[in-house]
């Protein structure tokens, strides 16, 4: 990528790094060389030429590389101007290279200190930085892992976690329950707990059974059939369309895992880091699980990973969930930088206030259309739900087709489309959007 980048003259670059995107925001769609006002130097540059020759096909993206961002706006390889609607893969919640990360990158190489330790060692930023995340937390998750680098090596550590505790209490075999429509990563174990339509193999005495999202009765049924170790859920499931666990049902849960001795997970690597209007979802609902995870957003993008746990299920030992990369002393430092800015400027309230007004715009929108037949989210994590999946990704291709970057529900196959925006935006921004959305489905619903 860096070589693809360099192919442009120094001066060229340093043009790049002039644009800014509210003079972006109505080009979104277009090229770079159809927007008068960017410099006909700079347009010589474009399209830059780059090949995925080399790239495996499980790591062949499908568009070309990302080669400036701003906020809200990035633009691609071939010259290509976008509006990030879904913060990337739903992590850049502070936008593309906001001054708070760049300042904090530059202020750290700067002071000499390290940027890799040895496992043997810890470093202070790690240690800052695990004390500033058990202070914004529920005070009874009283630990804190962060030699992770992402949401599934944490949620492998979570679930190691919840069997370890049993093991050490005489149980000999491990149910693990977790939510019909869910999604927690691609490594092994972490496919085990995600819906997801394949063959299924044994692992030894651990077993994996689902449940359906706001059903007590579902959950109670397998309590009793299996008596399991853990359940792992999204408080918000997004991936299978933005279900919204509803409060009462994770007080219920909250009760029979207390009654019951099972391990409760919140996986909030989607949720978590401040989009729904409080730093965590188990905040939001004030239902507090025994094990936290934490990854994307928190560090505002870069590859680390949290487990927060309650003292009784911090079982591992040293080496037991540990990353040789793992609580990186530069990306702890951004860590820092980014929770401390997001509760010194009050982005929590922000996206809360934001997330409001986004959602009853799209409820506006909704009453044009019948085809749309639900709103449903929180805070700045929204679905739109269509009644049918051909539709939906009929608007979801036009988006991407006009530069606006959504997501498609069920990993591209479903019938929802995802919103999840920087919480830096504004209501210029979501105006833009709904003007572009609004048009995509009209050609969608004509065609």
């Amino acid at each position: 990528m860096s070589n693809l980048y360099l192919i442009m003259a120094i001066n060229d670059r340093e043009l790049l790094t002039l644009l800014k995107p509210d003079d972006l925001l109505p080009h979104i769609g277009k090229n770079i060389s159809e927007v008068d006002f960017i410099d006909q130097d700079l347009k010589a540059n474009f399209p830059l030429k780059w090949s995925k020759a080399n790239l495996t096909k499980g790591s062949r993206n499908e568009y070309p590389p990302v080669v400036w961002g701003s906020g809200c706006v990035f633009i691609t390889a071939d010259g290509k101007i976008w509006l990030d609607f879904s913060s990337q893969t739903h992590n850049l919640h502070l936008g593309h290279n906001h001054p708070v990360i760049k300042e904090s990158i530059s202020e750290y190489l700067a002071s000499d200190q390290p940027f890799f330790s040895s496992s043997m060692f810890s470093n202070i930023p790690a240690l800052e930085f695990a004390d500033l995340l058990i202070k914004h937390t529920p005070d009874e998750l009283t630990k804190v892992n962060l030699k992770l680098l992402s949401g599934a090596g944490a949620i492998e550590f979570g679930l190691r976690s919840a069997i370890t505790y049993h093991i050490q209490n005489g149980k000999k075999n491990f149910p693990i329950l977790s939510m019909r429509g869910s999604y927690h990563g691609e490594t092994y174990l972490n496919l085990r707990v995600t819906h997801r339509e394949y063959e299924k193999s044994d692992l030894s005495n651990i077993q994996f059974h689902q449940i359906e999202p706001n059903n007590i009765e579902s959950f109670k049924n397998k309590v009793n059939e299996l008596n399991p170790v853990a359940l792992i859920l999204e408080p918000i499931i997004v991936d299978d369309g933005v279900v919204v666990l509803e409060k009462r049902y994770l007080q219920q849960i909250r009760n029979i895992c207390d009654e019951k001795d099972i391990c409760l997970i919140y996986d909030e690597v989607q949720t978590g880091g401040g989009w729904l209007g409080s730093f965590t979802a188990a905040e939001h609902f004030q239902v507090v699980p025994d094990i936290l995870i934490l990854a994307k957003a928190f560090t505002a993008g870069w590859p680390l990973a949290a487990v927060l746990t309650k003292k009784k299920y911090d079982v591992l030992n040293y080496t037991e969930g540990a990353f040789t990369a793992g609580m990186n002393p530069l990306v702890c430092e951004i860590g820092i930088k980014n929770l401390s800015y997001i509760f010194k400027c009050n982005l929590l309230k922000q996206s809360n206030d934001l997330g409001e007004y986004l959602n009853k715009s799209i409820n506006s929108v909704k009453d044009k259309y019948a085809e749309i037949t639900k709103v449903e989210g929180l805070g700045l994590i929204q679905g739109i739900k269509f009644n049918s999946q051909t539709l939906a990704n009929s608007i979801y291709e036009k988006c991407l087709r006009n530069g606006v970057l959504v997501r498609l529900s069920k990993r591209g196959n479903g019938d929802t489309i995802i919103l999840k925006p920087p919480v830096i935006l504004t209501r210029k921004i979501i105006n833009e959007f709904l003007i572009s959305f609004d048009a995509n489905i009209i050609k969608s619903i004509k065609h």
